[in-house]
């Protein structure tokens, strides 16, 4: 490992993220090339998981990590893959008695060249976001400093891609807001100030279905009542003609009257049509 000196370097360039060209690929790129530096390995690879949870390769120090990385995705067996799934660091692993462990994964590793292999998760707290392979050409076992020290490294990634991928979300849902405002705007400067209105109450027991009105009954003096300035004489003459004015005209008139009484008409009252 590496001196103090650098070793707090590093941890000062892993903790630079909040940089306005900061690039996801680069930044673990990094990550891997000092945890080659630090911790005396061979080669380094790093995965991530995507929306859905499955690990892709982001990447490699080596061709060799990455061909090998690439098919421990394929082949979903190997160290990398249970560190993700449990959260736990997978370390000091010797591939050359793995093989009832990772059949696949360990011969694939034997062809490239590979003695031991460590895995460390990316995580913060309960979350798990990735994990980080190291590759040792011998079956080299790591010290709980060494160890320790790319836990450290991987927890610092871990806090910067999240703290990134929070800041892309809050500038995502503000342009969104943003569109959505900028949109409504133009639709209600034409409607003007809306209108408010009060809302209908209604009586408890006046509901026009509950009691409906009674049909309205004919009235047969309405003809007496009507005064002659009140309707013209063609309204007054076709509603004293209407049945039941004449038969109420009938009743109140008594037996018919016969030569010079019938023809006398009966005196008007003041202000009212003459009773026929």
């Amino acid at each position: 490992m590496g001196g103090t000196q650098r070793l707090a370097e590093v941890f000062v360039e892993l903790a630079d993220t909040l940089v306005d060209d900061f690039d996801v690929v680069d930044f673990l790129q990094v990550l891997t090339e000092r945890a080659v530096e630090l911790l005396d390995a061979d080669a380094a690879g790093l995965m991530l998981a995507d929306q859905r949870g499955a690990l892709q390769l982001m990447t490699s120090t080596t061709q060799r990590a990455g061909s090998l990385e690439a098919f421990e995705i394929q082949s979903s067996e190997g160290p990398c893959m249970d560190c993700f799934a449990t959260g736990a660091p997978v370390v000091n692993v010797d591939l050359a008695g793995a093989g009832g462990r990772w059949p696949v994964f360990t011969a694939a590793a034997a062809e490239q060249g590979y003695g031991a292999a460590h895995a460390l998760p990316l995580r913060l707290r309960g979350q798990v976001i990735g994990a980080m392979n190291l590759f040792t050409d011998a079956a080299v076992r790591l010290g709980p400093e060494d160890l320790a020290v790319g836990q450290s490294m991987a927890d610092i990634a871990t806090i910067g891609l999240l703290q990134q991928r929070s800041l892309r979300d809050q500038t995502v849902l503000s342009e969104q807001l943003q569109g959505a405002l900028a949109s409504r705007v133009p639709a209600r400067a034409g409607q003007g100030r809306p209108r408010r209105t009060r809302p209908h109450r209604r009586r408890p027991g006046l509901h026009p279905d509950a009691h409906p009105r009674p049909p309205p009954r004919p009235d047969p003096d309405r003809g007496r009542h009507l005064c002659r300035r009140g309707l013209p004489r063609r309204a007054r003459v076709r509603l004293l003609l209407t049945p039941a004015a004449r038969g109420h005209r009938d009743a109140r008139a008594g037996p018919r009257l016969s030569g010079r009484q019938a023809a006398e008409p009966l005196p008007p009252r003041r202000g009212c049509l003459p009773a026929w």
